[in-house]
């Protein structure tokens, strides 16, 4: 298991670098917001066989990744719940030991803000193109997702120092790394996230559509 989180963390960053490196090096950094991009790349440098490949696995993306969201995040509402800071209800496990309760909650949420952001709110309030409009729900939709996560993950740096200090016996006894890149690495993560947090906030991810102020 270790084996396969280290390498698949290293496979997910890299691949994410060499992807944005092709958007800006091929197409620039005015098409970064573009939903396509990267089938037009695809198109470019292999042919349009492989370009149709490639809308297939985004296809499927976009079909796999609501559901692995819609189960991730369920697990934040699952500890608040155990936390008493949201109704108990959330917390119930099923069968097979997955947050039921709070998956259906999440999905019902979902559901009501699909059917405002796409189907009533723009017929109340038009603004722009009703393409922009969808590129602007999502992005926004995900730097929000975005900035749940990076509020989250330092967390996971704080619980491991507290049981540090408040179990020292404990914690030696279960430690895999040395001390220092055990410090460098919950050094590294914290500012990480605070930066990517305050990155996130001043910077539009679609500057084309929303300007920084907009955003």
């Amino acid at each position: 298991m270790r084996s396969h989180l280290r390498w698949g963390s290293l496979l997910v960053v890299a691949s994410y670098l060499f992807t944005t490196l092709a958007v800006l090096v091929i197409c620039g950094p005015q098409k970064a917001s573009d939903p396509v991009v990267f089938i037009t790349i695809v198109d470019q440098a292999l042919g349009r066989g492989a370009g149709n490949v490639t809308a297939v696995c985004l296809l499927c993306f976009f079909m796999v990744a609501p559901l692995i969201y819609n189960y991730t995040f369920a697990r934040l509402l699952l500890v608040a719940a155990i936390d008493g800071h949201l109704p108990t209800g959330l917390a119930k496990l099923n069968r097979a030991r997955a947050p039921a309760n709070a998956i259906y909650f999440q999905s019902a949420v979902a559901l009501v803000f699909t059917v405002l952001s796409y189907f009533i709110l723009p017929y109340l309030f038009p603004i722009g193109q009703p393409v922009d409009l969808s590129t602007i729900i999502v992005t926004v939709s995900l730097a929000a997702l975005t900035l749940v996560w990076l509020i989250s993950i330092p967390f996971l740096f704080i619980d491991v120092l507290v049981i540090a200090r408040r179990q020292p016996a404990l914690f030696q006894e279960h430690r895999i790394l040395p001390y220092p890149l055990f410090w460098m690495l919950v050094l590294l993560g914290t500012f990480s996230c605070l930066l990517a947090i305050v990155d996130t906030l001043l910077n539009s991810w679609i500057p084309d559509l929303l300007t920084p102020t907009a955003w």
